[in-house]
Protein backbone atom coordinates (compact mmCIF):
# COMPACT_ATOMS: atom_id res chain seq x y z
CA UNK A 1 0.00 0.00 0.00
CA UNK A 2 1.18 3.50 -0.65
CA UNK A 3 1.98 5.81 2.08
CA UNK A 4 -0.40 8.67 3.01
CA UNK A 5 0.77 11.69 1.42
CA UNK A 6 2.59 14.24 3.62
CA UNK A 7 0.65 17.57 3.88
CA UNK A 8 3.44 20.58 4.08
CA UNK A 9 3.06 23.00 6.96
CA UNK A 10 1.33 26.22 6.56
CA UNK A 11 3.75 29.14 7.01
CA UNK A 12 2.49 30.82 10.31
CA UNK A 13 0.41 34.49 9.11
CA UNK A 14 1.86 37.45 9.66
CA UNK A 15 0.76 39.79 12.38
CA UNK A 16 -1.82 42.61 11.54
CA UNK A 17 -0.52 45.79 11.72
CA UNK A 18 -1.11 47.73 14.80
CA UNK A 19 -3.86 50.42 14.47
CA UNK A 20 -3.85 53.14 17.19
CA UNK A 21 -7.09 55.61 17.48
CA UNK A 22 -6.07 58.78 16.38
CA UNK A 23 -5.34 61.58 19.30
CA UNK A 24 -8.43 63.34 20.09
CA UNK A 25 -7.81 67.67 20.45
CA UNK A 26 -7.89 68.84 24.08
CA UNK A 27 -11.30 70.52 24.28
CA UNK A 28 -11.27 74.20 23.94
CA UNK A 29 -11.00 76.26 27.37
CA UNK A 30 -14.75 76.18 29.23
CA UNK A 31 -16.26 80.15 29.69
CA UNK A 32 -17.02 79.51 33.67
CA UNK A 33 -20.37 80.79 32.57
CA UNK A 34 -20.94 77.42 30.30
CA UNK A 35 -19.60 74.86 32.91
CA UNK A 36 -22.31 72.79 34.38
CA UNK A 37 -22.12 72.56 37.74
CA UNK A 38 -21.18 68.88 39.48
CA UNK A 39 -23.75 66.14 40.04
CA UNK A 40 -24.83 65.94 43.74
CA UNK A 41 -22.92 63.37 45.71
CA UNK A 42 -25.12 60.20 46.27
CA UNK A 43 -25.67 61.27 49.88
CA UNK A 44 -26.49 64.90 49.77
CA UNK A 45 -29.86 66.25 50.03
CA UNK A 46 -30.69 65.91 46.40
CA UNK A 47 -30.89 62.52 47.02
CA UNK A 48 -32.42 61.30 50.13
CA UNK A 49 -32.25 57.82 50.98
CA UNK A 50 -34.74 56.25 53.44
CA UNK A 51 -36.12 53.54 55.38
CA UNK A 52 -39.75 53.03 54.14
CA UNK A 53 -42.51 50.59 55.24
CA UNK A 54 -45.23 49.82 52.42
CA UNK A 55 -48.23 49.05 53.15
CA UNK A 56 -50.37 46.99 50.49
CA UNK A 57 -52.54 44.37 50.07
CA UNK A 58 -52.23 43.97 46.75
CA UNK A 59 -48.63 41.76 45.83
CA UNK A 60 -48.90 43.38 42.64
CA UNK A 61 -48.44 46.71 43.56
CA UNK A 62 -46.56 46.18 46.34
CA UNK A 63 -43.82 44.62 44.91
CA UNK A 64 -43.68 47.26 41.71
CA UNK A 65 -43.71 50.18 44.47
CA UNK A 66 -40.72 47.80 46.52
CA UNK A 67 -39.18 47.67 43.30
CA UNK A 68 -39.12 50.98 42.48
CA UNK A 69 -38.38 52.28 45.89
CA UNK A 70 -35.06 49.95 45.57
CA UNK A 71 -33.96 51.00 42.22
CA UNK A 72 -33.43 54.72 43.75
CA UNK A 73 -31.41 53.16 46.90
CA UNK A 74 -34.01 53.04 49.55
CA UNK A 75 -34.56 50.63 52.15
CA UNK A 76 -37.74 48.89 52.14
CA UNK A 77 -39.73 46.42 53.62
CA UNK A 78 -42.74 45.47 52.49
CA UNK A 79 -46.26 44.16 54.31
CA UNK A 80 -49.42 42.82 53.27
CA UNK A 81 -52.01 44.93 55.88
CA UNK A 82 -52.24 47.51 58.48
CA UNK A 83 -51.63 44.38 61.27
CA UNK A 84 -48.24 43.56 59.24
CA UNK A 85 -47.64 47.45 59.12
CA UNK A 86 -48.05 47.85 63.25
CA UNK A 87 -45.79 44.74 64.03
CA UNK A 88 -43.00 46.24 61.52
CA UNK A 89 -43.48 49.42 63.41
CA UNK A 90 -43.41 47.74 66.72
CA UNK A 91 -39.51 46.35 65.72
CA UNK A 92 -38.10 48.89 63.59
CA UNK A 93 -38.15 52.57 62.67
CA UNK A 94 -38.82 53.92 59.34
CA UNK A 95 -38.53 57.03 57.85
CA UNK A 96 -42.00 57.09 55.90
CA UNK A 97 -44.91 54.49 55.63
CA UNK A 98 -46.70 54.33 52.30
CA UNK A 99 -49.58 53.00 53.47
CA UNK A 100 -52.66 51.55 50.94
CA UNK A 101 -55.94 52.46 51.79
CA UNK A 102 -58.29 49.77 51.72
CA UNK A 103 -56.37 46.52 52.86
CA UNK A 104 -58.55 43.51 54.64
CA UNK A 105 -57.68 42.61 58.19
CA UNK A 106 -56.72 46.37 59.29
CA UNK A 107 -56.96 48.92 56.51
CA UNK A 108 -54.51 52.22 56.13
CA UNK A 109 -57.33 54.57 58.18
CA UNK A 110 -57.24 51.96 60.91
CA UNK A 111 -53.74 51.21 61.05
CA UNK A 112 -52.66 54.95 60.71
CA UNK A 113 -55.44 55.61 63.68
CA UNK A 114 -53.60 52.90 65.87
CA UNK A 115 -49.90 54.22 65.31
CA UNK A 116 -51.42 57.94 65.98
CA UNK A 117 -52.44 56.50 69.24
CA UNK A 118 -48.98 54.93 70.06
CA UNK A 119 -47.85 58.16 69.13
CA UNK A 120 -49.58 60.11 72.14
CA UNK A 121 -47.46 58.70 74.44
CA UNK A 122 -44.06 59.93 73.30
CA UNK A 123 -42.34 63.01 70.74
CA UNK A 124 -42.00 60.95 67.86
CA UNK A 125 -44.14 61.45 64.67
CA UNK A 126 -43.90 58.27 61.78
CA UNK A 127 -44.48 60.27 58.31
CA UNK A 128 -47.72 58.41 56.80
CA UNK A 129 -48.43 58.87 53.33
CA UNK A 130 -51.53 57.14 51.55
CA UNK A 131 -51.01 54.82 48.63
CA UNK A 132 -54.35 54.70 47.03
CA UNK A 133 -56.29 54.63 43.81
CA UNK A 134 -59.38 56.57 45.31
CA UNK A 135 -58.16 59.91 43.30
CA UNK A 136 -61.80 61.82 43.86
CA UNK A 137 -62.29 64.84 44.85
CA UNK A 138 -62.15 64.80 49.02
CA UNK A 139 -59.99 61.63 49.23
CA UNK A 140 -56.57 63.42 50.12
CA UNK A 141 -58.54 65.54 52.51
CA UNK A 142 -60.38 62.33 53.72
CA UNK A 143 -56.72 60.85 54.16
CA UNK A 144 -55.28 63.94 56.00
CA UNK A 145 -58.30 64.05 58.12
CA UNK A 146 -57.18 60.33 59.49
CA UNK A 147 -53.95 61.14 60.50
CA UNK A 148 -51.79 60.89 57.48
CA UNK A 149 -49.50 62.94 55.96
CA UNK A 150 -49.72 63.27 52.39
CA UNK A 151 -51.38 61.41 49.31
CA UNK A 152 -50.21 60.07 46.46
CA UNK A 153 -52.91 58.07 43.97
CA UNK A 154 -52.23 55.20 42.02
CA UNK A 155 -50.74 54.51 39.48
CA UNK A 156 -47.66 55.95 41.74
CA UNK A 157 -45.62 58.52 39.66
CA UNK A 158 -42.05 57.82 40.62
CA UNK A 159 -41.20 61.55 40.20
CA UNK A 160 -44.29 62.51 42.38
CA UNK A 161 -43.33 59.79 45.04
CA UNK A 162 -40.14 61.16 45.88
CA UNK A 163 -41.44 64.77 46.09
CA UNK A 164 -43.78 64.41 48.36
CA UNK A 165 -41.48 61.71 50.37
CA UNK A 166 -38.74 64.36 50.51
CA UNK A 167 -41.30 67.08 51.74
CA UNK A 168 -43.23 65.21 54.12
CA UNK A 169 -39.82 64.05 55.88
CA UNK A 170 -38.57 67.11 55.29
CA UNK A 171 -41.28 68.58 57.43
CA UNK A 172 -41.39 66.39 60.47
CA UNK A 173 -37.56 66.43 61.01
CA UNK A 174 -38.18 70.52 61.24
CA UNK A 175 -40.71 69.75 63.83
CA UNK A 176 -43.03 71.26 62.08
CA UNK A 177 -46.50 68.95 62.59
CA UNK A 178 -49.03 70.69 59.87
Amino acid sequence: PPEPASVPEAAPLPEPPAVTAPTPAPPPAANPAEVPPEAPEPDSEASNKYRILVADDNMVNRKVVHYMLEKKGHLVVSVEDGREALRALDNQVFDVVLMDVQMPNMNGFEATAAIREKEKNGDMHTPIIALTAHAMKGDRERCLEAGMDDYVSKPVNPEKLAACMDSVVARFKRGDTA
